[in-house]
């Protein structure tokens, strides 16, 4: 196996990704990405790209920044409402499909092909 199959195995022991961020270099988010590849939703807060990324309701959830009390809520929605989230996993490994190389390159090889 390698470290970046490793990774998902062990990503996928966990429940939710956490990616309260605000972090004003913060670029595309590659770890959202990555969790979503593991089966995990996110809860990220509305910075930058997460929009972009992350479906509310369906890949996981935006909080707004620095809310401790909606991060808190969401973290507590992962335990009591276990079904909500389980299909967002589920919703999360589909989603991964989106961002693998065969759905991109044909969106993107003009850009760096010039035929």
């Amino acid at each position: 196996m390698n470290s970046s199959s490793e990774s998902y195995v062990l990503l996928a022991d966990y429940h939710v990704m956490l990616f309260p961020t605000y972090w004003k270099g913060e670029g595309f988010p590659g770890v959202i990405i990555d969790a979503f590849v593991a089966g995990l939703p996110v809860i990220a807060s509305d910075w930058n790209m997460n929009r972009d990324i992350v479906l509310e309701d369906r890949t996981g959830v935006l909080i707004s920044i620095n809310d401790s009390e909606a991060l808190a809520k969401s973290m507590k929605q992962v335990i009591e409402e276990k079904e909500r989230w389980a299909i967002m996993a589920e919703n999360s490994i589909k989603e991964a499909e989106a961002f693998h190389l065969d759905a991109i390159w044909p969106k993107i090889k003009h850009l760096l092909i010039h035929e």
